[in-house]
């Protein structure tokens, strides 16, 4: 939950207050790019030092500021999902093995006495969901003081969860639940108290380590079929599939290139934004997905569950490859989400965590298929 400065819905920022703002971490080189070309201004070269001080020497129209500012908020406050599995060594329920209170606290004294930007307010203990045996979720929320003083300073509140599961064959899935950069870090220390905890009380083995989806783990084109698997061959009863929206991809730079697709060489990233992006030629030629290093999809679906039906877009994809490379983690963000019928407020935040969970679920049995066929192909 963003607290903003008291006066940023009641100014227009221009020139240094501008730039300021445009330099935010979160706004990035393609929001402004696409802010530019709805312009009708291209710049010969795309970076945002290029474009930071031709924007704080002109004047924003106030739709174009609310556009920057939609771009700063979505993408913290929207939460993102990855997960990880390692397996169990008994029989006990989850509650028996979880880490007390006093325990995870100690990832609140770590950080706090440290030089982060940020303060864990609270971390709660895990408690079950649904009141059953084999699944807990334990919440947290921090508070960050961003550090631009000049006009955008403001007191930013994130919250965060860690969502355990009991599943068939002892395994343990850890799913972490971010929304800004700095719950991820909390997420990740939380999973090492949880995991040497767990390996203290010997209910995990020694040599056991967390079991994540990398980028790294496939070739490029098996990459691409986990993607389309996700997308237009998801066998959910709750989700149908409507159209891919977005791409995100480059060509390998370590091979030769067909003819056909030369024109793809020495680009950084390329963004393909539109409707039947599946049916490009080459994605839909199985040919080509050898050659292209492909770390990002939006999928939009229809959906049905219960009493409820609307359209949502999800985000599928390794979102730190180009800082990560090869040890980006595989994430899933729902982006825009709509009901039919007035739905309640809390009721639509509820029906947004089971679209979640039935992600989640469809996406850990495609990686198992594809992990299955690795097996068998050896």
């Amino acid at each position: 939950m963003r607290e903003q400065y008291e006066h940023i819905d009641k100014i227009l920022p221009h020139g240094e207050f501008l730039k300021g703002f445009v330099n935010q971490n979160l706004i990035s080189k393609a929001d402004l790019k696409v802010l530019l070309k709805n312009r009708g201004v291209f710049f010969g070269k795309d970076s945002k030092e290029s474009y930071v001080p031709f924007l704080s020497n002109t004047i924003i129209s106030p739709l174009e500021f609310e556009t920057l500012k939609d771009c700063f908020n979505t993408k913290e406050d929207n939460p993102k999902r990855s997960s990880s599995d390692i397996k169990l060594d008994t029989d006990k329920p989850l509650i028996a093995i979880v880490p007390d209170h006093k325990k995870l606290s100690t990832v609140k004294e770590k950080i706090n006495q440290s030089n982060a930007n940020f303060k864990v307010q609270k971390i709660l203990p895990f408690s079950p969901v649904d009141k059953g045996d084999t699944k807990m979720v334990l919440q947290f929320e921090i508070e960050r003081r961003d550090l631009n003083k000049s006009w955008f300073e403001a007191t930013n509140k994130f919250t965060g969860q860690l969502i355990i599961e009991k599943e068939k064959g002892n395994n343990l899935k850890i799913t972490a639940q971010t929304t800004s950069k700095e719950t991820q870090e909390v997420v990740k220390e939380l999973e090492k108290v949880l995991v040497s905890h767990l390996k203290e009380i010997k209910v995990i083995k020694e040599k056991e380590e967390l079991q994540k989806i990398l980028f790294g783990d496939f070739d490029n084109k098996s990459r691409i079929t986990f993607f389309l698997r996700l997308s237009n061959n998801m066998t959910s009863s709750v989700f149908t599939f409507q159209d891919i929206v977005d791409v995100q991809f480059k060509a390998d730079e370590d091979m030769d290139l067909p003819n056909d697709i030369t024109w793809m060489s020495n680009k950084d990233a390329l963004i393909f934004k539109g409707k039947k992006i599946q049916s490009d030629f080459f994605f839909e030629q199985n040919s080509y997905h050898e050659y292209i290093k492909c770390w990002g999809m939006e999928v939009k679906f229809t959906y049905k569950y219960g009493l409820i039906e609307g359209v949502v877009s999800v985000n599928f994809g390794f979102p730190y490859f180009e800082t990560r490379g090869n040890k980006a983690e595989f994430e899933i963000n729902i982006g825009t989400y709509t009901a039919q019928s007035d739905v309640p407020y809390a009721e639509k935040n509820r029906m947004k965590e089971k679209l979640f969970d039935f992600l989640e679920k469809e996406k850990s049995e495609i990686y198992e298929r594809y992990l299955s066929y690795l097996s068998k192909s050896v």
